[in-house]
C-alpha cells in the first residue's frame, strides 16, 4: 500500500515563486496536463517534490521577466488583508481597473508590490 502525503503550504508557496518564466509556467502546465490535474493545489507532496527539483534545475529569470511574472499568492493574501476599510477596498479596485486596466489576478509581481507598498 502506497500511502501519498498531502501538499504542503511550503512547497505550494515555492511553487508558486517558481512560476516566473515562460518555460516554467510552460512545464508546470504540461506536467499538471499529464498527471490530469487542473492545478498545482492538487498535487501530492510527492508530485510537488517531483515537480520543484525539475523547475530548479531550469534556467532562473532574468531581472525583466522577475518584474513581469505573475502575482503570487502571498502577494493576494496580503493585498487582501490590507483591504481592511471600504476605503481600502475602493482604492485598491481604482488602482487596478482605472490606472493598470486590468483585473486583480492579471498583475504582475511587481504592479502587486506597487499596490501593496501604497496600502501600507
Amino acid at each position: 500500500v502506497r500511502i501519498e502525503h498531502f501538499l504542503s503550504s511550503h512547497q505550494l508557496d515555492f511553487l508558486d515563486q517558481l512560476q516566473d518564466t515562460n518555460a516554467r509556467r510552460g512545464y508546470t502546465g504540461d506536467y499538471l496536463a499529464s498527471r490530469g490535474k487542473k492545478s498545482i493545489h492538487s498535487l501530492s507532496g510527492s508530485e510537488a517534490s517531483e515537480l520543484i527539483s525539475v523547475l530548479q534545475t531550469m534556467k532562473p529569470p532574468s531581472e525583466g521577466e522577475k518584474l513581469d511574472a505573475p502575482i503570487t499568492i502571498k502577494q493576494l493574501e496580503r493585498i487582501n488583508e490590507l483591504q481592511d476599510t471600504e476605503e481600502r477596498r475602493e482604492f485598491t479596485d481604482r488602482f487596478i481597473v482605472q490606472t493598470l486596466g486590468k483585473e486583480l489576478n492579471e498583475m504582475t509581481r511587481q504592479e502587486a508590490d506597487e499596490l501593496i507598498g501604497l496600502l501600507e
